[in-house]
């Protein structure tokens, strides 16, 4: 039997945050803010994939409008459904 052998596109979660969260307590904070009960895991898995979308409206929801996170989210939104890998 032939093994169907999926591919699909994404980007490193540090490349999306590195040009907003330049300091390592700044990601901190976002982790930290983003991470309890989310719909997603990361840390101790080879790959977790989430839409870029998804992982967007999640973090809207809990960083409750936190206009400091505003061109993060911009960013995020304007991948898509470009997955982004939260382990890398």
């Amino acid at each position: 039997m032939p093994i169907n052998i999926q591919a699909c596109a994404f980007v490193s979660v540090s490349d999306v945050l590195s040009p907003h969260l330049t300091t390592q307590g700044e990601r901190d904070l976002f982790w930290s803010s983003i991470s309890d009960n989310a719909p997603f895991s990361r840390g101790d898995n080879n790959r977790s994939m989430v839409t870029a979308s998804s992982l967007a409206n999640h973090c809207q929801d809990r960083l409750d409008g936190d206009p400091y996170f505003d061109d993060l989210l911009q960013s995020m939104r304007s991948l898509g459904e470009l997955y982004i890998d939260l382990e890398t």
